[in-house]
């Protein structure tokens, strides 16, 4: 009864794996070594029927031997898979040898009763006796075998494999039909060290090809890996230069288009050249529109100033603003105050009226380049004819237009100029309430700041006290008209 440790045999190697796994195999991880498989696997595997298969199972654990627990209620506390077929389950107590006694008790005069179907096999209890206790049950509807040790070690372990034919007895017949090679096999495991174990097992080792299973197992299916990899990378390929072919197609198609549009627009402008006679359309516009200020014209930029009224906002935000006490509308007063009602008095009547009758003046300067781009400027100094007039407050920070400039910019490329700067108009008189740079306009709506930049219906352009003033003078006046 050898007491080294054997975690490798040739029935346990990768190649036998692939041989046994569906048919001889570990149910979890082995607790002691991988000699009881061996075992198994060699003496048992050739008297198989096809389609059968068994698992074995070890077990160790710890249950009090005064617990009063039936024979089942220790195998379900052990975790022993008693209801499965097909399987040898080899289960170990770990108690003290008195406590361990009580639980062999129990299931030795329990477990048939308990359990219909498992029978006690003596035989086994009987021939292990002088060395250690064991019970062995067997049932022969499941194919299946429980065998219970006391305290289990190597040594015990591989000593108790010598009763494998009583283990699996539907495949023997007694005392008939084992040959002298398996004799020595299970002789073997009474020897002082696992050589003669060993090499008994390889006489049965010899009966299988394992170096044509390693082959057929590492190499299987892997020329048809090959060849779908090949294929696989054959038809990227394939897909990467019908694609790469499909977008030369729309290149070319594309540059086709272009050619077609700049050959029209050549004739166009050279159609244009002939016929013009003094004045432009360029000159025209600026000459009809007196919100536009023409200030310099070099080769191909323009630069002009726009006047505009406030009048591109959401209204729904503001709205939505006045009612709300912190808002920054109110970031000079508070809202409910005095002042804080006109001011809000203001609001309403420049942002949610119908026909506002306080209309803010704002004016934005922008340059053109011919054929480019339109660029709104930032911190412009405006001539005192700008002096009631408020600088458009997002354009005057930061130069930007918004959403406006990609309009632009498109109009610019379709080199529709006079509908850009039609675009520009509309960005001088926006403000978008969401933007920090609005805050510059609510710093200037106080009563104290004397600059006129709103406009009253008669045309008069008048401070923010003055609008506030007028208000409610056409406001109370209206009251005594309607009482």
């Amino acid at each position: 009864m050898f007491r080294e440790r054997v975690n490798s045999t040739k029935f346990t190697s990768d190649a036998a794996e692939g041989i046994f796994h569906n048919q001889i195999r570990m149910a979890g991880e082995s607790l002691w070594d991988k000699t009881f498989l061996s075992t198994v696997r060699a003496l048992i595997a050739p008297r198989m029927a096809e389609g059968d298969h068994i698992a074995i199972k070890t077990l160790d654990g710890r249950i009090r031997g005064d617990s009063g627990y039936s024979a089942l209620e220790i195998l379900d506390r052990l975790g022993v898979p008693w209801t499965t077929p097909n399987l040898c389950c080899m289960c170990s107590f770990n108690n003290r040898e008195e406590e361990n006694a009580v639980l062999l008790d129990t299931i030795h005069e329990k477990l048939a009763s308990e359990s219909p179907g498992y029978v006690l096999e003596e035989r086994v209890g009987n021939f292990f006796r002088r060395s250690f206790r064991v019970e062995c049950f067997l049932n022969e509807e499941l194919r299946t075998t429980l065998v219970f040790v006391d305290r289990m070690d190597l040594r015990k372990f591989h000593y108790i494999q010598a009763a494998t034919f009583t283990f699996f007895p539907w495949y023997f017949e007694r005392n008939k039909n084992v040959t002298p090679e398996e004799m020595r096999l299970l002789s073997s495991l009474d020897k002082a060290d696992p050589g003669a174990y060993l090499a008994a097992l390889d006489y049965f080792a010899d009966q299988y090809d394992f170096r044509g299973a390693t082959i057929r197992n590492l190499l299987s299916g892997f020329e048809s890996r090959m060849t779908q990899q090949t294929l696989a990378s054959v038809k990227q390929e394939y897909r990467e230069e019908a694609n790469r072919l499909n977008e030369y197609k729309d290149m070319i198609s594309r540059t086709l288009q272009r050619i077609e549009a700049y050959g029209a627009q050549i004739i166009g402008l050279e159609q244009k050249i002939k016929e013009s006679e003094g004045d432009s359309e360029i000159m025209d516009y600026f000459l009809g529109n007196k919100s536009i200020d023409l200030i310099g014209v070099s080769d191909n930029t323009i630069e002009f100033v726009v006047r505009a009224y406030l009048e591109n906002f959401s209204a729904d935000f503001a709205e939505s603003a006045l009612d709300d006490r912190r808002s920054g509308f109110f970031c000079r007063y508070s809202k409910g105050s005095e002042d804080g009602n006109k001011i809000e008095m203001l609001y309403r009547e420049m942002f949610l009226a119908d026909h506002p009758r306080v209309r803010a003046r704002f004016c934005a300067a922008y340059r053109i380049t011919v054929p480019g781009q339109v660029r709104a400027r930032s911190g412009y100094s405006y001539g005192s004819e700008y002096d009631l007039y408020m600088p458009n407050p997002h354009i005057h920070q930061y130069g930007c237009m918004g959403g406006y400039e990609g309009i632009c910019a498109q109009l610019m490329n379709d080199h529709e100029y006079l509908m850009a700067i039609e675009q520009t108009i509309a960005s001088a008189g926006s403000l978008n309430f969401n933007d920090p740079s609005a805050s510059y306009f609510f710093e200037d709506m106080k009563f104290n700041n004397t600059q006129r930049f709103l406009e009253l219906p008669d045309g008069r352009v008048v401070s923010v006290k003055e609008a506030v003033d007028w208000l409610e003078e056409e406001n109370a006046r209206s009251g005594e008209v309607n009482a």
